[in-house]
C-alpha cells in the first residue's frame, strides 16, 4: 500500500471540505482525477474510506484513521522542509537540548543565550522533560543533549557537571523542632509532612525518587503546581 503526497494532500482536502468536488478544486485538480485517486487509495487499502452522502462525503472509520495519519505526514514534511529551508539562510545545524524543570528555568537560559549571541547560524531547539526521560531520549538518540538532576541512572552517557542546585527547606518560623538549624539532612526531613509540586513535577520525582533510596516515602500532606502556591 502506497499514498503518495498527492493523495494525502487530497484526501485531506475532500474531508475538510466535505465534498469531493470542493476539495479536487483546494488542491487543483480536475474532479474525474480526483474521483480517480480516491478510487485506487481504496482500491489499496481494500475498504471504503469516504461514505457518500446526498450532500457531500464522509469519513469511515478507515477513513478517520488515515485522516488522522495524513494530517501528522504532511506536517512533518511541511517541518522537513522548512528545517532545510533554513539552510539556505546559512543555518548550519540544529541542536536538541533537553532539559528538567529546575535547569529551564533556572539554568539554561543564560549559557543558551551566550552561545546563541555568538553562534548565530546555529538553531537549538529546547523542550522540558523529566530527568528519566531525558536520559532515555540521549541513549535513543533522540536528544543531542541534556541536562539532568545528579541522581538520574547516567552509566551509558558522557556526563560533564553543569551547575549546582541547592534546595531549601521551608519551614514555620513557630516551629521548634527546626529552631536554631541552619542545615539540615533530606532523611530527617521526611519525619515530617510535606507541602510540594503535583506529581510529575521534575523536582518532586527527584525528591521521591532520593526518599526511596532512603527507604522512605514523602509524607505530602497537600500538592500543588507552582511554587508561588506553595510559598502562599
Amino acid at each position: 500500500m502506497r499514498f503518495d503526497v498527492a493523495d494525502l494532500r487530497l484526501f485531506v482536502a475532500i474531508v475538510e471540505a466535505g465534498s469531493i468536488t470542493h476539495g479536487a478544486t483546494r488542491v487543483n485538480l480536475a474532479l474525474g482525477s480526483a474521483s480517480g485517486r480516491i478510487k485506487q487509495m481504496e482500491e489499496a487499502v481494500g475498504v471504503a474510506l469516504l461514505s457518500r452522502q446526498r450532500l457531500g462525503v464522509l469519513p469511515t472509520d478507515a477513513g478517520r484513521t488515515l485522516l488522522r495519519h495524513a494530517r501528522a505526514t504532511l506536517a512533518s514534511m511541511q517541518r522537513l522542509t522548512d528545517d532545510l529551508g533554513q539552510f539556505a539562510h546559512g543555518l548550519k545545524g540544529t541542536i536538541r537540548l533537553l532539559a528538567n524543570t529546575n535547569a529551564i528555568t533556572e539554568f539554561v537560559p543564560v549559557p543558551l543565550s551566550h552561545f546563541l549571541a555568538s553562534h548565530p547560524n546555529v538553531n537549538i531547539e529546547v523542550e522540558e522533560r523529566l530527568s528519566h526521560e531525558i536520559v532515555e531520549a540521549l541513549v535513543d538518540g533522540v536528544a543531542d543533549l541534556g541536562s539532568v538532576a545528579g541522581a538520574a541512572d547516567m552509566d551509558n552517557l558522557q556526563v560533564f557537571p553543569f551547575a549546582t542546585d541547592r534546595l531549601c527547606a521551608v519551614v514555620p518560623a513557630s516551629s521548634s523542632s527546626f529552631e536554631g538549624v541552619r542545615e539540615i539532612d533530606f532523611e530527617e526531613l521526611l519525619e515530617h509532612d510535606f507541602v510540594g509540586y503535583a506529581s510529575g513535577a521534575s523536582i518532586q520525582t527527584y525528591l521521591e525518587g532520593h526518599a526511596r533510596r532512603l527507604r522512605h516515602r514523602i509524607r505530602q500532606c497537600i500538592q500543588l503546581r507552582s511554587f508561588g502556591q506553595i510559598a502562599f
